[in-house]
């Protein structure tokens, strides 16, 4: 197993931030209440996507998305900003670019980041590659370059999470994680400390407490829920209600999906382009809102990490 699939098999809470309250009380709710991000990664990769991620934070329970800066469709999801402020939108850092046919160099490009692109002036395929040839001085310019065009292009970045893994899965590179969330004063998408000792960086976590970055108690996504993954598309409605109902009292919980609009172009790019569609269906259908209505979870984005970050 590849390292950056690893990132999807942290299980288990994660300890409150520090203090004597918990993160949820911080936040403003009551000990025991159910508090969850459901964010959708991926926007700005193709048209698709940001067509389903628009519904999804429109019409869904979407509370979130996370933008690929290097992607070619970024420029759709800033108009979309712009005629909807009050979303909250973040920065899926990219230092890697895993399709055969539809690939995309880095925000610096070759010229200035050549350890990160491939003979073909791409960001590599996967982690692996990335980690080999990567200059770590390199890594940070280019993570920070993607995090200043997201401000420069409007999008206000609630917070910051990382594709693929390619930086908290890292022995070093998540030093570079760390202090974009320290310099931009933003919260981070935080895994689970099993997962960070696993790749040898243990303490992440600890560091991130030190200086004040926020981030969710628990990040739930792939095999790391607590819920055998669906052996059909037909089942994907029903292994996400099961997710509902799992989920912990008194903590913040990320949930993150990959949605798309099944059809020609997705087609075209990624094999899972069924899946994508039928996380979007999820998370715009009606029995979803009903279910986490009846369950009384709260659901929240960035946005209240990033106000209470900022204040502390």
């Amino acid at each position: 197993m590849s390292r950056c699939l690893l990132l999807s098999a942290a299980l288990g809470a994660c300890p409150a931030l520090g203090g004597a309250q918990t993160l949820v009380e911080k936040l403003g709710f009551e000990p025991t209440d159910t508090v969850l991000i459901i964010n959708c990664d991926d926007a700005g990769m193709c048209h698709a996507e940001n067509q389903a991620t628009f519904e999804c934070l429109t019409q869904g329970v979407a509370t979130s998305a996370t933008v690929m800066m290097p992607c070619p469709w970024v420029m759709e999801v800033v108009q979309w900003k712009r005629e909807h402020p009050d979303a909250a939108l973040g920065v899926h850092l990219t230092f890697t670019s895993e399709w055969k046919r539809f690939r995309w160099p880095g925000v610096l490009g070759r010229a200035l980041c050549p350890s990160l692109h491939d003979e073909e002036g791409y960001l590599f395929h996967d982690n692996e590659p990335m980690w080999e040839h990567m200059n770590p001085e390199e890594v940070y310019r280019e993570g920070r370059a993607q995090v200043e065009r997201a401000i420069e292009l409007g999008l206000d970045p609630t917070h910051i999470d990382n594709h693929m893994g390619s930086l908290q899965t890292h022995p070093t590179l998540w030093q570079v994680y760390c202090r974009l969330g320290e310099e931009f004063d933003l919260p981070l998408r935080l895994a689970a400390p099993e997962l960070y000792a696993l790749m040898g960086a243990a303490g992440q976590r600890d560091v991130y407490e030190e200086k004040g970055i926020l981030g969710p108690d628990v990040l739930l996504h792939g095999p790391a829920i607590p819920v055998p993954e669906p052996r059909s598309i037909a089942e994907v409605p029903a292994y996400y209600d099961e997710v509902l109902r799992k989920l912990q009292p008194g903590k913040v919980t990320e949930l993150y999906l990959h949605t798309a609009l099944d059809g020609p172009e997705l087609q075209a790019i990624a094999g899972s382009h069924e899946r994508r569609q039928a996380d979007r269906d999820w998370l715009c259908a009606p029995e979803t809102r009903a279910l986490i209505d009846e369950f009384g979870i709260k659901l929240i984005s960035y946005l209240p990490l990033r106000d209470l970050q900022r204040k502390r």
